[in-house]
């Protein structure tokens, strides 16, 4: 998946591998949806994941189904579905703090902030030094053009995480709104040498130098 929302999901990817492993046989409905959601087939992914939730007894496996339904709603943009199978989800997986990060994004996809600070303060308050939820925020602050408040928060990031990607990949986007396109480049640049062929870092990198030969 590629979008500005997609450093999120390596963790709920491995978060969904590693919850899957501790369950009884028989889950087939969940390995279905997996492959219809790796696919980008969505809306199966849904139509699977609601028939095995209904006959669901476990309650481990009922939590990652609405894990995993909330996503596919999420991909499709419907913001407030995925919000109500989160919700869901958090109470069976407790303190999960990939759950409280994927609220935070939802309600940046719907342009409600404050929620969204409230959101990823609460992984914070669980975890310090989480790196979604302070790019997270960071991210947010983007959005509200408060470019100064979001620096504080890759500082921060990359003090603790050097080798964040996606980190990386975010502030040259910041940078490129602010017509600063050396510096996005070279964030682009450390980009490629943590992943050589990443896509969206690729994509980037020819459109910053559309800008600067336009400039």
């Amino acid at each position: 998946m590629t979008s500005v929302f997609a450093f999120a999901q390596k963790s709920l990817e491995k978060l969904y591998t590693l919850t899957i492993l501790r369950l009884s046989k028989d889950k087939d409905y969940l390995i279905q949806s997996y492959a219809c959601y790796s696919q980008g087939y969505y809306a199966e992914a849904i139509i699977s994941l609601t028939q095995g939730i209904r006959m669901e007894n476990e309650d481990l496996a009922k939590g990652l189904g609405y894990l995993r339904r909330g996503e596919c709603y999420y991909c499709l943009g419907q913001y407030d579905k995925c919000l109500e199978d989160i919700a869901i989800a958090y109470k069976i997986l407790v303190d999960e703090p990939l759950l409280l990060i994927r609220k935070s994004l939802c309600y940046l996809a719907l342009g409600q902030y404050a929620e969204a600070i409230f959101s990823a303060d609460k992984v914070l308050e669980l975890d310090y030094d989480n790196k979604e939820a302070l790019l997270c925020k960071a991210v947010i602050f983007i959005r509200l053009k408060n470019y100064l408040k979001a620096k504080t928060y890759f500082h921060r990031i990359f003090r603790i995480y050097p080798d964040y990607l996606e980190g990386y990949l975010e502030r040259a986007k910041m940078l490129v709104e602010q017509n600063q396109y050396l510096q996005a480049l070279q964030d682009i640049e450390r980009c490629l040498f943590l992943e050589p062929d990443h896509p969206e870092a690729t994509e980037q990198k020819g459109l910053i130098y559309q800008e600067i030969k336009a400039g």
